[in-house]
């Protein structure tokens, strides 16, 4: 008989299929990420570095309450203000934190509109989204503001330029004309400014013209100088080609509002939801010049924007969008990374509205990241919307969004909404994927579902095993977990299960293997199952049976045929 050897970590659980393996990225034989390059050595980057503290970093929740507030009669907003700008002015902990501002249960009157601005440290919690309303009667603009200096050149500091013919996408390492005023733990901007002749290539001359402020900005940190070369701590989102062209790179003073959050409440915009045709303009929270910030489990309400998250390294996450603008025409953004890098936006639903649920805008450098996150309501589209971002990562959109694409917006002057993206396991109605057909240009759709309708003729896109799920499930947490570890990836909400075998029976030559995690949630987990008759081999010496994973009850039957012989065998089923 068959032996059976067991060493088991599981993530999450959902129905139970066999994936395929993406060209692009896959599995090895230990069950480790490998990626394909083209021939300049494109290839998929790295995005778990997106998130609070760069991805894996739970969020605080154990800060204390230094302020608590009341409802008043009538306007609130000063006394919110109030209670943010006094916790803003207490000692900071070692962690930078400052203090809570509690909301205490009730429906705030809000007649105008609330700010962080460098009010660093400071947390506006409700209590709960169920018991704490901020109710915002503006007509426009933006309700709450986390927002501080922004980001600078250092006043006199060296701008060095890229010598290298080719930086592929990914690239961790390039050669400069100097390393002067540089050195290891120096942060940097590595810059690709939009010059004319690939504006042109890639069609865009009519819509941006030819003599533009457009860049690619990609914040890093210098983590080894070897001569002239020069590497960087996280992969760059975009190649950097002499042809097209000149990439440059200097010092920063980073000048942003930095550790602070709104959380458990619900926002309700009263203009949008008496005039709900006319609310594409009110946005809900900013996260402007932000770092280290989130806004998590709100529920908005009535607005035309939910979130718009620029800055760097934060996150968004558990929330509810419902009552968005339904004026048949332009949709405006639910939720959208505007000029944003290293951030991610995790477990949104859109329950109802007109609108473009998951957009960009605006050159963000990324990596960036939407993660499960899913519409149940009707009229939701997706996708990025303009000016070239780079480095986005859908991974696993889902539910009743009608098109996710990346296409030319003419309208607006808004133009190719995003390159060098990667749309991943996602689940749609219908899909429209472009890119510029210029030599060695992506935009990739890997794996998920739906109908494709794009132009495979004009500007196509990349499509790798476009009908079929592939593994991993999720490419971000997958490669946050090998980054980091599992822990990472329970640290950001995603449970880790550890299953039991229940039986092996073998039939004739079959081998059929039940087993149980104990555990039914709605999200998944993939294994694969190694085999060898060399218990000593290393596992990357093992054989990939297969990859399936665990019904949403938490079980799993697999029937392993023609596989019981003489010979003895050794099976390990491995996350």
């Amino acid at each position: 008989m068959k032996s059976l050897f067991l060493s088991i970590l599981f993530l999450f659980v959902m129905t139970q299929i066999i994936f395929a393996q993406a060209d692009w990225v896959h599995f090895d034989n230990s069950s480790t990420l490998v990626y394909s390059n083209d021939n300049l050595g494109n290839h998929l980057i790295d995005y778990s570095y997106a998130g609070y503290k760069s991805g894996g970093v739970a969020i605080p929740t154990n800060m204390a309450a230094q302020q608590t507030i009341s409802v008043i009669s009538g306007d609130n907003t000063a006394n919110i203000q109030n209670a943010i700008n006094y916790v803003g002015t207490l000692t900071p902990d070692t962690n930078g934190f400052r203090g809570v501002g509690l909301l205490n249960p009730g429906t705030y009157e809000m007649d105008g509109t609330l700010t962080f601005n460098s009010n660093n440290g400071v947390v506006l919690r409700g209590s709960g989204t169920n018991n704490t309303t901020l109710v915002f009667y503006g007509t426009s603009g933006t309700s709450i503001t986390l927002s501080g200096g922004g980001v600078n050149h250092i006043s006199g500091a060296t701008t060095h330029y890229i010598t290298d013919s080719y930086v592929p996408l990914g690239a961790t390492n390039f050669h400069l004309d100097s390393v002067s005023e540089l050195g290891v733990g120096t942060n940097i901007v590595v810059e690709r400014p939009f010059m004319a002749a690939w504006i042109t290539a890639i069609g865009m001359s009519n819509l941006w013209g030819t003599n533009t402020t457009y860049y690619t900005d990609a914040e890093r940190k210098i983590t080894a100088i070897n001569g002239n070369q020069v590497t960087v701590d996280i992969p760059l989102p975009t190649p950097i080609e002499s042809q097209w062209t000149v990439g440059d790179v200097w010092r920063y003073k980073d000048g942003r509002v930095q550790q602070c959050g709104v959380e458990n409440m619900t926002v309700s915009s009263n203009f949008g939801l008496t005039n709900k045709a006319q609310n594409g303009g009110i946005l809900a929270i900013s996260l402007g010049n932000a770092e280290n910030c989130w806004v998590r489990n709100i529920a908005f309400n009535g607005y035309g924007g939910a979130v718009s998250c620029g800055g760097k390294w934060n996150t968004v996450q558990d929330c509810t969008f419902v009552n968005g603008p339904n004026n048949g025409s332009a949709r405006p953004g639910a939720f959208e990374f505007y000029n944003a890098q290293l951030s991610l936006i995790q477990r949104i639903t859109g329950i109802s509205g007109f609108e473009h649920f998951l957009q960009t805008r605006d050159e963000g450098a990324g990596p960036n990241v939407f993660l499960y996150c899913n519409t149940i309501g009707t009229n939701f589209d997706s996708g990025p919307h303009r000016l070239w971002a780079t480095g986005l990562l859908t991974d696993n959109e889902s539910g009743t969004v009608n098109n996710i694409h990346d296409v030319i917006t003419t309208g607006g002057g808004n133009g190719w909404g995003a390159g060098f993206s990667v749309f991943y396991n996602c689940q749609s109605t219908n899909h429209t994927i472009q890119c510029p057909a210029v030599t060695n240009h992506y935009n990739w759709w890997i794996g998920g579902s739906g109908a494709n309708i794009s132009d495979l003729v004009n500007n196509p896109a990349t499509f790798d095993y476009d009908g079929t799920m592939v593994a991993p499930q999720s490419l971000y947490l997958e490669q946050l977990k090998e980054r980091l570890g599992v822990q990472a990836v329970e640290n950001i909400g995603y449970t880790i299960e550890s299953p039991r075998i229940a039986s092996v029976v073998v039939s004739d030559k079959n081998l059929q293997v039940t087993a149980s995690n104990n555990s039914a949630n709605s999200n998944w987990t993939y294994w694969t199952l190694l085999q060898s008759t060399n218990l000593s081999l290393p596992l990357s010496q093992w054989r990939t049976d297969r990859i399936v994973i665990f019904s949403a009850n938490g079980n799993l039957t697999t029937n392993i045929i023609n596989v019981v012989t003489n010979s003895q065998s050794f099976y390990i089923l491995k996350q």
